[in-house]
């Protein structure tokens, strides 16, 4: 039978707030700077405690969204094996693969942008593979291809319209072409 392992890089806690929630900590720090500079009418310090409140905002957020991981998942037989962390504690969740729900989905990440994921829904718990955005979309549509045949579904037309656009992104096409064609 079928036996593959689609493996990421294995993050720890530090690494994934770091990657996620250094550039926002940036803008706080650029858009404290300029408010300063070029506002005379406000104290300094009104906009330092405005900047430390959305500052603990998204520092709260990141951790949410960066707590959980998954970075392998292994098909063997009718059985998957995901491996992921929780904070740093490693994991492993051995799932029925016909008792899954397969789901792509995109994320809009701001205006003309989006992240693609992969969720799968068994009875009692939801994975999100790629939940950082940091997983290669090649192995993200390989995965997700092979579920659906060791399943014996097949593709349906919203997929392959999702598929098509994650494809596009991974070849590094600007979000105009992948909206309005080559």
């Amino acid at each position: 039978m079928v036996e593959k392992s689609y493996i990421n890089e294995e993050l720890s806690l530090f690494k994934r707030m770091k990657s996620t929630f250094l550039p926002l900590f940036a803008c706080m720090i650029i858009l404290f700077t300029i408010g300063v500079a070029f506002n005379g009418k406000m104290n300094w310090y009104v906009y330092l405690i405005l900047i430390c409140c959305y500052t603990i905002a998204f520092a709260i957020l990141t951790y949410f969204k960066t707590k959980s991981y998954i970075y392998a998942v292994h098909i063997n037989e009718e059985k998957l094996i995901i491996n992921g962390q929780t904070f740093n504690s490693k994991w492993t969740d051995n799932l029925e693969i016909n008792n899954l729900k397969l789901e792509l989905k995109g994320e809009a990440q701001g205006r003309g942008h989006s992240e693609y994921v992969l969720i799968l829904k068994s009875r009692d718990k939801k994975y999100k593979i790629n939940s950082l955005y940091n997983w290669d979309y090649f192995k993200l549509l390989e995965l997700f291809k092979e579920l659906k045949i060791v399943k014996g579904e097949k593709i349906i037309l919203d997929e392959k319209f999702l598929m098509d656009r994650i494809e596009k992104k991974a070849l590094g096409y600007s979000i105009i072409d992948i909206n309005f064609g080559d």
